[in-house]
């Protein structure tokens, strides 16, 4: 008897070391506190896959922070700031990986050319950051991604409040270029004066082939001053996806739309209004519900039916 005991001991202690070597084998993750843009740079370029890097202390920047492959997490307790727009042409260049970029405080991003630049297939989530965008010719993005990349942006706020004294400058909020990203409860608000030259702004642009979810978005896209052709769109989309439950306004001196592009991209909900010398509240798109200030009979889909209330403010709703 007691030699079955022994026996069953011994065969249970050798399951059981087994047992702790496979738990030993799991990796374990760092967290890595920086205050400095010097510590900030090196811990992300020494983050192994699952590590979080923080940074503590507002920061300073005169070169892109890249992140090249990396599957981490950066938290935002600190604020990044460009320093110079010759050398910085984005704050953060993500290519390839999977990067979380987060703020419980509401950290800021602010530079003068592009803040964040997406690209080789990149997943990128970006929550809870302010980005500032300052003044700056030529072409600039709040968010840029391209290359089959993948960005979520959640809880965020994108402000540009600029001068323009040069030709052909084109900025936007948010840009999607073969890239495919979704927009939740965020805010964009871009005004711009402009001495005379031609300017397109646009809060959200995507091109043929990328894809637009948007819901839960503030979009105010105003221009004054500006040239003819100058442009002021809220949401264009040659590609496809939706929004809902958003509110759009734009305004400028020549042209004007609050959500436009092409059919594959559809007005499910919100409130549209576009103020101009060309105005339209949609153009293109394919309406399925929503409010607008100027009849968007034309483009309804589904055989609904399109009412006003009579007033002058021509505020029009799609009703199935």
């Amino acid at each position: 008897m007691k030699a079955n005991f022994y026996k069953c001991v011994v065969i249970f202690c050798a399951l059981f070391t087994t047992l702790t070597i496979t738990i030993h084998a799991t990796p374990t993750l760092a967290l890595t506190e920086t205050d400095s843009y010097e510590t900030f740079v090196a811990a992300i370029n020494s983050a192994g896959n699952g590590d979080t890097v923080r940074l503590t202390n507002n920061i300073n920047v005169s070169q892109p922070i890249l992140v090249i492959d990396k599957n981490i997490t950066i938290s935002l307790e600190g604020s990044v700031k460009a320093k110079s727009a010759d050398d910085v042409a984005a704050v953060f260049n993500i290519k390839g990986g999977e990067v979380v970029i987060k703020s419980s405080s509401g950290a800021t991003v602010k530079g003068t050319k592009t803040l964040f630049d997406v690209s080789d297939g990149a997943n990128v989530s970006l929550d809870g950051i302010k980005m500032e965008k300052t003044s700056s010719n030529g072409s600039n993005y709040g968010v840029r991604a391209t290359a089959d990349s993948t960005v979520e942006i959640s809880n965020c706020s994108v402000e540009y409040h600029g001068y323009i004294n040069a030709p052909d400058a084109f900025f936007c909020g948010i840009y999607a270029d073969s890239a495919a990203i979704s927009v939740k409860n965020t805010s964009i608000i871009l005004t711009q004066s402009i001495d005379g030259y031609v300017s397109e702004m646009y809060g959200i642009f995507g091109n043929v082939s990328s894809i637009l979810h948007l819901s839960g978005v503030n979009i105010m896209v105003a221009q004054s001053e500006c040239a003819k052709k100058s442009k002021a769109y809220g949401v264009y989309s040659e590609g496809s996806g939706e929004i809902a439950e958003s509110q759009v306004l734009t305004y400028s001196a020549y042209t004007a739309k609050a959500v436009s592009g092409g059919s594959d991209f559809t007005v499910l909900s919100g409130r549209y209004a576009a103020d101009g010398k060309n105005k339209g509240a949609v153009s293109g798109v394919s309406v399925k519900s929503g409010s607008f200030n100027t009849d968007p009979s034309a483009f309804v889909v589904d055989g609904g039916i399109v009412r006003t209330d009579g007033t002058e403010s021509y505020d029009y709703e799609y009703e199935s």
